[in-house]
């Protein structure tokens, strides 16, 4: 099954190309030089996170394995929760639970929902979004959030993960739901401003990380024991770029030929045909969610962005990473993301209609 979705996506990717030589005749084009385009803002953003993965995964061995010895679950899942899968979250996962199918399960199920909201998207939804729409962006990642086990759950046994081991894993993602519940409601401003601190510090250290790196492979100089060259994660990247570049013409085709079905399910949800797209976007990226927030009113907003908790990327980069990194679960990846985002849409619209009546 993973074949097929790759097959299908390697199809647009041919057509993309070929249209991009004729002058982007169709559209497709467009998509697919943006596609190829992103190795430059990829390699500057996980380059450097990626290459010193293994060495953060050890040093952060004696802190956490205490604590999930303490609580039983695995060491892996503290990490996971906040930090993206292609971010470092897969590989410290996989140092940590010592490559255990539940250090599997939490670097690439949890990392790529959770772990990418808290280190990615927050952080970047509060440097495009206006301060008034902050309370109802909120609601949406808290939705979002709550239902992150929800997909997981499901993707977890399709890996061969016992319920219980699952149920037991997912306890730190609702208690942390919990506490951002009661953060947002006792202090908001501390809240957003913590996340916007998280969100800078990651991006900055990882630039730092790639101009150290970078400069020290240009002069041919070796690197210590635990760093991975910035060649080797140039690969990952490079992969993750050509996934893209037949994701994007993919959405678009999607948006063109399942225009129609997608208004009359969007009617349902009292979505406009913006807040469609950007929902439709955002399965490449969620910055397209993000960029549409002053076209859409606010019931748009909160369903765009609980969906985009797991919904986003699933078939944008993440899943090029996944692809590359751990190809055999490529299918519980695309299910949890699916599953968690559609309930998370489900659970929103109840709220919209419980708040009008």
């Amino acid at each position: 099954m993973d074949k097929i979705v790759l097959v299908i996506i390697s199809i647009f990717f041919v057509i993309g190309g070929i249209d991009y030589i004729l002058n982007n005749r169709y559209g497709y084009g467009e998509k697919f030089e943006t596609g190829i385009k992103s190795m430059g803002a990829l390699a500057l953003a996980m380059g450097g996170i990626l290459a010193i993965s293994p060495l953060f995964g050890n040093a952060l061995r004696g802190i956490v394995i205490p604590i999930a010895r303490w609580t039983s679950v695995d060491p892996s899942i503290f990490t996971s929760i906040f930090l993206a899968s292609d971010m470092g979250g897969l590989q410290i996962a996989r140092q940590l639970s010592g490559g255990s199918i539940i250090g599997q399960y939490t670097g690439i199920i949890i990392s790529s929902n959770l772990g990418a909201t808290i280190s990615f998207s927050i952080p970047l939804a509060l440097g495009m979004i206006k301060d008034k729409d902050y309370d109802v962006f909120f609601k949406g990642i808290i939705i979002g959030i709550i239902t992150v086990p929800v997909g997981g759950v499901v993707a977890g046994l399709m890996m061969g993960i016992k319920f219980q081991l699952l149920i037991i894993n997912s306890m730190p993602i609702i208690i942390l739901s919990i506490l951002l519940v009661i953060g947002f409601r006792c202090s908001a401003y501390y809240m957003i401003k913590a996340f916007k601190i998280l969100g800078k510090s990651i991006f900055i250290l990882a630039i730092i990380i790639f101009i150290i790196l970078g400069s020290l492979e240009v002069c041919s100089v070796n690197l210590p024991e635990g760093i991975t060259p910035l060649s080797d994660t140039f690969k990952v990247v490079g992969r993750i770029a050509l996934v893209v570049g037949g994701a994007l013409p993919m959405i678009e085709a999607m948006k063109r030929y399942l225009g129609n079905y997608l208004e009359l399910i969007g009617k349902k949800f009292r979505c406009g045909k913006v807040a469609i797209s950007a929902l439709i976007g955002s399965l490449a990226s969620n910055i397209i969610a993000f960029a549409s927030y002053n076209d859409i009113n606010d019931d748009e907003k909160l369903l765009i962005t609980a969906f985009s908790v797991s919904g986003a990327f699933v078939l944008g980069g993440q899943m090029g990473f996944i692809s590359m990194m751990a190809r055999n679960f490529l299918i519980p990846y695309i299910v949890s993301k699916i599953i968690s985002g559609g309930s998370a849409l489900i659970i929103a619209f109840y709220c919209i209609k419980r708040k009008s009546n």
